[in-house]
């Protein structure tokens, strides 16, 4: 899917913050917001992005250059200094002809969360010219602005009073390349053609239920840079919560052709599981620092380069540390199973290199989190407690008779792994 990011214009509600900054690049949590917002748009299924830049257009360029270290392949429209407005920076990208027949749009301060995949099909059986994501505001995270009945939006107003609207525009448009050629000013704001469209019953809505982050504002700003602020880290050491990688944050690759099942052998094939960086951000504030233990043969069983299996673990732990997460440390094991080494699970080689010299206490705390059977033995034989997700792709009376791979939580993803820490955290810190 392709998205368009309107990141061109002068930020002046940020005052001084974003002079000589542009406000897409402004640190959040201690990074760019920019790595935030393509690693979500990647996360949500984007893999093509035109920015359409002018102020201070060319930090962007040189902060994302073609997108590839995030797995996006990335094109710019720059409007230089001469600023056209949204619509007139879109109008552009169209003229260039970088747009497919229907795209994305979205705007450089927003983090936006919505399934890109059913709002696309959802528009692919719907005659409207464009579709808007609306939530369900009330006036909660700024004025509401949207009349949204029946899947279409009846008025959009935007910079007048909006008494009695419950609905907002959410950030996230989804149009046709030709009726937005048809709708779009050389110059001007998407705003009034939007307006118009809805007037004319030529705007469909998908509502969304999570709240948007914007950091066009100084107050919106703080928020999500407070969010995605690492947790505070002491001298101390804290448990561990060991992930294995492929399942559990980025997604197994499926070759329907021979029906097999293999993990990602080009960075091209990474695709971080839904929720992951917001998980491991929820995981480290509960207290345990995060490594990653991976067995990864194969470059030597000749499927791929280890060239290639480096560069997709690069990319794995940078899409899972966008959103405050950070990473401690990562263990590969690179032999295959007949090599016979100390470090390949169900060994527990990778997962004594992770703990270091943890105290006793402080194993009994840590976890080993996995997707397969050599996941949960690893975890039982180095003393961690263990969690199993995604147990209905294994035999459950296989692992029910045997003692060491009986894990002590079973769910269905990370979130779910999550939710249980925070359930039994108070109960976890009087463990001895």
């Amino acid at each position: 899917m392709q998205c368009v990011i309107l990141a061109g214009g002068l930020a002046t509600r940020l005052g001084p913050r974003a002079a000589a900054t542009p406000k897409h690049l402004l640190p959040v949590g201690g990074r760019p917001f920019a790595v935030a917002q393509l690693a979500r748009l990647r996360e949500l299924g984007v893999r093509r992005v035109v920015y359409c830049v002018g102020h201070l257009g060319g930090a962007i360029r040189q902060f994302v250059g073609d997108g590839s270290r995030l797995g996006l392949a990335v094109r710019y429209v720059d409007e230089g200094d001469a600023l056209r407005g949204t619509a007139g920076a879109l109008r552009l990208a169209i003229d260039e002809g970088d747009l497919d027949e229907s795209f994305f749009i979205t705007y450089g301060d927003s983090l936006l969360r919505a399934d890109l995949v059913a709002m696309r099909d959802a528009f692919a059986a719907n005659d409207a010219a464009a579709m808007m994501t609306v939530f369900h505001n009330e006036d909660r995270y700024d004025r509401s602005n949207v009349d949204f009945v029946g899947g279409h939006v009846r008025a959009y107003v935007k910079g007048e009073p909006t008494n009695g609207l419950e609905w907002i525009d959410y950030g996230l448009l989804l149009w046709r390349r030709d009726e937005a050629a048809a709708s779009l000013p050389a110059e001007g704001d998407l705003a009034p053609v939007l307006a118009k469209l809805a007037c004319d019953g030529r705007l469909a809505g998908f509502a969304v239920e999570e709240r948007f982050y914007e950091i066009g504002s100084a107050a919106g700003w703080a928020e999500l840079d407070a969010l995605l602020t690492p947790p505070h880290r002491t001298a101390e050491p804290r448990p561990l919560v060991i992930l294995d990688r492929d399942g559990v944050l980025d997604a197994m690759v499926v070759d329907a052709e021979h029906g097999t099942v293999d993990s990602p052998l080009h960075p091209d094939q990474v695709a971080i599981l839904p929720r992951v960086p917001a998980t491991l951000r929820e995981i480290a504030r509960l207290g345990f620092d995060l490594a990653i233990a991976s067995n990864q043969p194969a470059a030597a069983k000749g499927k791929t380069s280890r060239e290639n299996l480096e560069r997709v673990h690069e990319l794995v732990v940078t899409l899972a540390e966008a959103e405050g997460a950070r990473v401690a440390s990562s263990h590969l094991c690179f032999h295959r199973r007949e090599d016979g080494c100390a470090c390949r699970k169900p060994a527990t080689g990778l997962l004594e290199a992770a703990l270091g010299d943890r105290p006793p206490a402080l194993r009994a705390r840590s976890w080993m989190v996995g997707d397969g059977l050599f996941d949960v033995q690893a975890g039982r034989r180095a003393g961690l407690r263990t969690a199993l997700l995604a147990p209905d792709k294994l035999d459950l009376r296989t692992i029910a008779a045997r003692q060491d791979a009986t894990p002590d939580f079973w769910g269905e993803d990370l979130a779910a792994f999550a939710r249980h820490l925070r359930d039994h955290h108070d109960l976890d810190e009087e463990a001895p």
